[in-house]
């Protein structure tokens, strides 16, 4: 199984895919309880509205390392990791042969929560962060899944994204990164517990403040070739004997390849790291 001539076509105008049921309510619930469960493990965020006062709310929460806790709590967040009904999405964006990038990140947020200013949709070379389709075939450097725990009602806020701008060839205007201008560029899909939002993570996407009545949660996965590596990942290289001797340059052209928090070398020899400095016009 792939994707239909119907996703492909949708998903390269779009730059995502609704899929309904992908979870079933009893693994919904094993998620949903593993998170009721701990409690203490939930941390607050830092903002992330870049100052938009249409973005403001109260703080969002996350759950760290869920993949890492101890039995059984761990089990129904391993359990996503290659889910059954994902694997032909991810053969058809991916190409067969994908890891998962970095952590799972798993969010909830209490009626009233902040939104997250829309990012990416970039219209210029990103060296992790891509979408390109020859004839039927598709491939992107990160495809992004976030699994809904709760409902998502349209209208309510949560998850949006700028359809197509995936594509862009123009600098997107801080109005609407904040969504203060132009806002019915702007979607807000509706969603059910069980469902995933796929969507290339070129997409231009954030999040508006949430408006229900009831907690949001949700699970992100974000998935890339191997021949890509977008996060640190959860490998860690380990060097031979000979490299204790190398410099600080020396060292830094050997270390596997990843986007974020990687060691870039100046052209005087010395080693920053960063996780944003990249080479854009």
């Amino acid at each position: 199984m792939s994707l239909t001539d119907r996703e492909r076509y949708l998903f390269d105008v779009r730059g995502m895919l609704v899929l309904r049921g992908v979870l079933t309510d009893e693994e919904v619930k094993g998620l949903n309880d593993a998170l009721d469960a701990n409690p203490a493990r939930r941390s607050q965020l830092a903002d992330s509205t870049l100052g938009s006062p249409a973005l403001a709310g109260s703080p969002r929460w996350e759950y760290r390392n869920t993949v890492e806790w101890p039995e059984p709590w761990c089990r129904p967040f391993r359990d996503l990791i290659a889910h059954l009904r994902l694997v032909p999405y991810l053969n058809a964006l991916l190409g067969r042969g994908w890891h998962l990038d970095h952590n799972p990140e798993v969010f909830e947020f209490e009626p009233g929560t902040q939104g997250h200013s829309l990012h990416f949709g970039h219209w210029w070379i990103h060296p992790g962060v891509f979408y390109e389709a020859r004839g039927p075939q598709i491939r992107n450097g990160l495809i992004a899944v976030e699994f809904l725990l709760t409902d998502q009602p349209e209208g309510s806020g949560g998850f949006v994204c700028i359809p197509g701008s995936h594509k862009t060839n123009f600098l997107r205007p801080d109005e609407i990164s904040g969504y203060e201008q132009d806002t019915d560029v702007v979607v807000n899909p509706s969603g059910r517990a069980g469902d995933a939002f796929v969507f290339t993570e070129a997409l231009t996407h954030g999040a508006i403040p949430w408006r229900a009545d009831h907690v949001r949660r949700l699970v992100i996965h974000r998935y890339a070739a191997k021949t890509v590596q977008y996060g640190p990942g959860f490998h860690q290289a380990v060097f031979p004997e000979w490299v204790k001797g190398l410099t600080p340059a020396q060292r830094a052209a050997l270390e596997p390849a990843h986007f974020y928090d990687r060691p870039e070398i100046n052209a005087d020899g010395t080693v920053e790291t960063t996780w944003d400095n990249y080479d854009r016009p």
